[in-house]
């Protein structure tokens, strides 16, 4: 059977994951555009911050702050998505950039990033490295593939 994902062969078959997978693809969609939003909203004025979520992250997962710095100045929207939670509309960007580990060695990373669309503040709510969780993601780090933990 052919797929229609565009994913082929490597994405989960588990009943789950091929529900939410569906929803994944409509947030890639314009995800670019979201891209060129989210810089738009800094050059507008907005605020980003980093929160105490990041650091404590950052610090379990052996990433130092200038990586995610780098990784967010060199990135690009990969996945957008609104939703609402306590009366406010909730826009969330999922952030893929890469940092310079050493020459000619780069290294991942994912950034969410959440805006409540009522102040003009950008929160960085979370920062991972993909390429830890290899299973859960195509080989460019840009499509999700499954929501299910490695030893499920």
């Amino acid at each position: 059977m052919k797929s229609t994902t565009g994913v082929g062969d490597m994405a989960c078959r588990h009943s789950d994951c091929i529900a939410k997978r569906n929803t994944w693809f409509r947030g890639t969609k314009h995800a670019m555009e979201h891209g060129d939003e989210l810089r738009s909203l800094i050059a507008s004025g907005y605020k980003l911050e980093w929160s105490l979520h990041v650091e404590e992250r950052e610090s379990q997962r052996a990433i130092p702050a200038w990586q995610s710095s780098q990784a967010f100045e060199n990135g690009d929207c990969i996945h957008f998505s609104c939703f609402h939670q306590e009366g406010k509309t909730v826009a969330k960007w999922l952030w893929l950039g890469y940092t310079k580990v050493a020459p000619g060695v780069y290294r991942p990373l994912h950034l969410v990033i959440v805006s409540d669309g009522q102040s003009k503040r950008l929160t960085v709510a979370t920062v991972y490295d993909p390429s830890q969780t290899p299973h859960m993601w195509d080989e460019t780090y840009t499509m999700r593939l499954c929501w299910k933990p490695a030893n499920a």
